[in-house]
């Protein structure tokens, strides 16, 4: 049966546009690669160190008055990526506190910018109490009276806010690949208070990981209607799978997909 020819209404209507059903949630955990690394300052001048060091300071080395921080490198996993429509709806990231040599100073936890390779850069180092390049996640992530051995972990909105922000960019640029980027450093440093963070090459528990799951946003798309006129209403139930239309005078239409085409349900 052919669709009606409704009414004009003040902009012909030849579309409509209806919303593909969300799939399922999907959930994971990563671990942190091993191009994890310590950021340093020595007399304002930045370097990168351990990279193959199976655990990393953040603080104050008073043999040289090195100022110092960790960053842990993490994938989006490409198949999140490649989806434009899948996006991070909570995430828990966790390192592991391996030593603690502090009395009166806390460290924050920022996410840095996306990138395409997992390399840690010497411009990563950074001592103080707010880096505007960065996002905070975490203010005073790590704070005195810790304990040693123990896993220290951050969950809030700021961590998802972050994770979808640096998907968004590197789906903007097109990239193919993306790496997130976590430093933990001190907002000023005193002589040999430090802390001391697991790496990658640690292995076993000492491993940093990042806990995630994600959902797929609903994604709109033109379909045609056969027509140009009023369309009254458009109902769908909750999984988006019956989808309908009300016109003003060619009744009632449901989409098959199957089909690609709107299907009356009152004409007989």
């Amino acid at each position: 049966m052919k669709i009606p020819s409704l009414r004009a209404l003040a902009l012909s209507l030849a579309l409509t546009v209806i919303g593909a059903p969300a799939t399922l949630a999907q959930s994971g955990s990563l671990n942190g690669l091993a191009d994890d690394a310590q950021v340093n300052l020595l007399s304002g001048v930045p370097s990168v160190s351990n990279l193959t060091a199976s655990h990393c300071r953040i603080g104050h080395n008073s043999s040289n008055a090195t100022q110092m921080g960790v960053v842990h490198v993490f994938e989006i996993p490409p198949a999140i990526l490649a989806d434009s429509t899948r996006w991070f709806d909570a995430s828990t990231y966790s390192a592991r506190l391996t030593w603690i040599n502090v009395s009166t100073r806390t460290a924050d936890l920022y996410g840095l910018g996306y990138r395409t390779t997992p390399t840690v850069l010497a411009s990563d180092a950074y001592v103080g109490p707010l880096d505007s390049s960065a996002t905070l996640i975490k203010d005073n992530f790590l704070v005195p009276g810790m304990t040693n051995y123990t896993v220290v972990s951050e969950s809030g909105v700021a961590l998802v806010d972050y994770l979808n922000a640096q998907l968004a960019a590197a789906r903007s640029a097109g990239a193919s690949s993306a790496y997130v980027f976590f430093r933990t450093n001190m907002d000023a440093t005193a002589s040999w208070q430090f802390y001391q963070l697991g790496m990658t090459e640690a292995g076993g528990v000492n491993v940093p990981t990042l806990d995630y799951s994600t959902f797929s946003q609903p994604a709109w798309v033109s379909v045609p209607l056969g027509g140009g006129g009023y369309v009254t209403g458009i109902i769908s139930d909750s999984s988006g799978a019956d989808i309908y239309i009300r016109t003003d005078v060619g009744g009632v239409f449901r989409w098959v997909e199957s089909a690609g085409a709107w299907i009356s349900i009152t004409d007989t």
